[in-house]
């Protein structure tokens, strides 16, 4: 009987690892921010808006601050907008979350929590 219950247990622990193994260990989503260090828009959501968000979604979120002033940044943003089909008329700052887009001016700040909130329920 002992053997028993020691053979389940051991298979138990064994299929557990297993499932577990196949799962990420961060499952945090990238926002991506990009942003120019002279714009006074990016600097509000920096430094207004991205301190409520960051701790609003710590645990489900990851952070990148991406300045388009870097040429990789920039190309990166245009891969993306193209790859979605996606036009942003060269506006910043620009949050990319799960294959959507928020490029709002400082009038939509409010609404960069819905965003997010859509963003993380979207499964692409």
């Amino acid at each position: 009987m002992r053997r028993i219950v020691i053979l389940t247990a051991f298979l138990f622990f064994c299929f557990s690892f297993v499932a577990s193994a196949g799962q990420p260990q961060d499952a945090k989503r990238e926002l991506i921010i990009f942003y120019s260090p002279g714009c006074h828009a990016c600097a509000k959501l920096k430094n207004e808006v991205m301190p409520k968000v960051e701790k609003k979604f710590k645990r489900a979120l990851s952070i990148a601050y991406r300045s388009i002033d870097d040429i990789e940044n920039y190309k990166m943003l245009l891969g993306l907008q193209a790859k979605y089909k996606v036009k942003l008329n060269n506006v910043v700052p620009v949050l990319f979350l799960e294959g959507r887009f928020f490029a709002g001016g400082d009038k939509s700040w409010k609404l960069v929590e819905s965003f997010i909130d859509a963003g993380l329920r979207t499964a692409i």
